[in-house]
């Protein structure tokens, strides 16, 4: 995306992607969540903290996952994800258990927002007016602290999802589309929407 979309203190999702049978020549025959914690909560931390980076453990979380901050200001949340081989294209990979399951279907959503907005956005300006959009958004939602699934509201992934769907419809049906524009038609969009129903980035 040629535009910038984060805020001053977001953090980024990161993750590794490990060949099992990779995992199993470097720690041995184990099972497989036991594998997982040692090259996360074992190997990886240790080497992470021996060069001085802060590194916080979260391994109750349904995906487990290190919590890293680097030069105090860039928080990456980092997880890990098994696979049978590897593949240049993310949608390919068959992940090894229901975790890795999770991070790989975190990419695939973000790379399907990804192309959606790509398909949108022709010229420089466009991706200019989305980014300017979703920042007001995003900020709107942390001012009123409905921000984060940490905190069981929604993410910046699927916040960012709300907004270039609104984006995808207006810019189908008008040539010009001002900030007034988009918040409005969020905003009336959303606050009507039968959420029986999902949001789609690609409506058939």
């Amino acid at each position: 995306m040629k535009a910038e979309v984060d805020l001053e203190h977001s953090d980024f999702d990161l993750v590794l992607v490990v060949e099992v049978g990779a995992l199993k020549e470097l720690l041995g025959s184990q099972p497989l969540h036991q594998l997982k914690q040692i090259f996360l909560f074992q190997l990886l931390i240790e080497a992470l903290r021996d060069a001085g980076v802060l590194v916080f453990e979260i391994s109750k979380a349904r995906v487990p996952l290190l919590s890293i901050c680097f030069k105090q200001k860039l928080w990456i949340d980092l997880s890990l994800a098994v696979v049978q081989d590897i593949d240049s294209n993310p949608r390919n990979l068959l992940p090894e258990d229901e975790g890795s399951e999770v991070s790989l279907r975190s990419v695939n959503v973000s790379m399907t927002l990804f192309d959606s907005v790509n398909q949108c956005c022709l010229l420089d300006s466009h991706y200019q007016e989305f980014a300017v959009f979703l920042k007001f958004i995003k900020t709107w939602a942390i001012n009123r602290q409905i921000y984060g699934q940490t905190y069981c509201f929604l993410g910046g992934v699927s916040w960012s999802i709300l907004c270039a769907s609104t984006y995808q419809m207006l810019r189908k049906s008008q040539e010009s589309i001002s900030l007034g524009d988009l918040v409005s038609n969020f905003f009336n969009m959303y606050s009507k929407w039968d959420w029986t129903f999902p949001v789609s980035l690609n409506p058939s």
